[in-house]
């Protein structure tokens, strides 16, 4: 099997970089890959069962200082759109309800 180093990659154009995955090559890259790789999951915290928003991907990395957390942008930007939505939807709930029928308090 034909081992490429990431600047061989890098340098090849996309049909060559897609031709190299398809092979023996891209397999193993594929599996070697998942073997690092989580799910995550994004819950509303409620004392009913588990409302799951979203899931997704990612990896632990330790560069020294720590581990962290890695996975796509679009992830932690929808993330951050379903903790804003829920607390605006917590702050509308929490709002007191106002009489319509024409009465003044």
């Amino acid at each position: 099997m034909k081992v490429y180093t990431p600047w061989e990659l890098n340098g090849m154009s996309l049909e060559e970089r897609k031709v190299a995955l398809e092979s023996a090559f891209g397999r193993s890259f594929h599996v070697t890959a998942a073997e690092h790789v989580t799910w995550i999951f994004s819950a509303r915290d409620t004392n009913e069962p588990t409302d799951i928003l979203g899931h997704a991907s990612a990896f632990m990395l330790d560069r020294g200082g720590g581990p962290i957390l890695i996975t796509a942008a679009h992830v932690y930007r929808q993330y951050l759109d379903d903790q804003r939505r829920l607390l605006a939807a917590d702050r509308a709930s929490a709002l007191p309800s106002r009489k319509h029928d024409g009465e003044r308090p």
